[in-house]
């Protein structure tokens, strides 16, 4: 629930010191709104209600670096790397193509590789574009020429690859048109 200032500068002292009181239930953001409208009414403050308040303050201004807003289009790449994770993931599991335990360490580290990658784009990461331009391109020059082939031989197989490069090629798109102005997290 959100404290509005405006209802609670009606308040009257007496209700606001319980507000400000360390065993109270209001929310945090309550607690320092009422500390606020006692200190612009000049109310004498004991150093125990001093130091809790200074202590919400701290925590509060913790979480809110902890939760550094980001830009809604690297959250919006992350899931679309995500889910071209998810959809190789389901494809290696549905066509019983692999065999050796030497596959399995590729498709797990491949995983993992995406992985970080997702999550460092959620993060807000901005140089991630720049990687995942060069490993869309990269991978784009290696696989073209034997797209057809794949194709013709497991129609599947090369409809997810498809369908998963058009996924990681939004996600580029929506990373770089992100704008200069917004701070990133590097």
């Amino acid at each position: 629930m959100i404290a509005k200032k405006s209802v609670i500068k009606e308040l009257d002292d007496q209700t606001l010191q319980t507000y400000i009181d360390s065993k109270s239930r209001f929310t945090d953001e309550a607690k320092i709104i009422a500390y606020e409208v006692l200190v612009e009414r000049n109310y004498n403050f004991t150093n125990e209600q001093i130091s809790f308040i200074n202590e919400l303050k701290n925590n509060k201004n913790k979480l809110e670096i902890e939760t550094k807003k980001v830009h809604p289009n690297y959250l919006i790449a992350a899931r679309l790397i995500s889910i071209s994770l998810l959809l190789g993931i389901l494809n290696s599991i549905f066509s019983n193509k692999v065999e050796l335990i030497e596959e399995y360490i590729v498709i797990i580290f491949t995983v993992l590789f995406v992985l970080v990658i997702a999550y460092l784009v959620r993060k807000g990461i901005n140089f991630m574009k720049y990687i995942l331009l060069f490993l869309f391109i990269v991978g784009t020059f290696f696989s073209i020429p034997f797209l057809p082939l794949l194709i013709e031989l497991k129609p599947i197989d090369g409809f997810v690859y498809i369908i998963q490069s058009i996924l990681q090629l939004v996600a580029i798109i929506f990373l770089f048109l992100i704008p200069k102005k917004i701070k990133p997290n590097n």
